[in-house]
């Protein structure tokens, strides 16, 4: 039921010890956010996106503090690619979240992730948010092999071959880099 109380808290037995009022607001649930996080991982790895859900009142936005109990409907476009753990209960991590969503990388590549929230069953209440997840296979030596034991003299160099790793963002490629000069 929406609505707020207000509660004051003391000892029955000493009214001296008692705290100060503590407002307590339920609100509708007007804009759902994800919060800056990592949302890129291996094969095998986890992302975790942290959601913000927001109510307004007098023009003010507020945070929800719980959303343990919010039902978000999940869409992958890539469903090959990611794996909604919806069994997972994370609570929220980093300020403003109220919860976080788990996600499993299963195949390289980038997929779009919609999270939703209808408001009282209503289309045209549907309330939505979008990211993206990147998956890549993980970061292996392939020169020299590994376990291999490389001994060079004073002056001498080696060139180092990878393979998988993060992948250039499809969206951002010009953000994507390597950096190579080890001393």
């Amino acid at each position: 039921m929406l609505g707020e109380v207000w509660i004051i808290c003391n000892d029955i037995h000493n009214s001296l010890i008692f705290n100060s009022k503590l407002l307590i607001q339920v609100l509708p649930i007007d804009t759902l956010e994800i919060l800056p996080s990592i949302v890129e991982t291996h094969i095998g790895g986890e992302v975790l996106l942290p959601i913000a859900v927001l109510g307004f009142k007098d023009g003010k936005k507020f945070y929800f503090d719980d959303c343990s109990q919010v039902n978000f409907d999940v869409d992958i476009v890539e469903k090959n690619r990611i794996r909604y753990n919806a069994d997972t209960f994370m609570p929220g991590t980093g300020q403003n979240s109220c919860r976080s969503l788990s996600f499993e990388c299963i195949a390289s590549g980038n997929s779009r992730v919609t999270i939703s929230y209808n408001h009282s069953g209503s289309e045209d209440r549907k309330i939505f948010t979008h990211a993206i997840i990147g998956c890549y296979k993980p970061l292996k030596m392939i020169h020299p092999v590994e376990d291999q034991i490389v001994i060079l003299s004073l002056g001498a160099a080696i060139d180092l071959a990878f393979e998988g790793g993060p992948r250039p963002w499809s969206m951002y490629p010009e953000g994507h880099y390597t950096k190579g000069k080890f001393a």
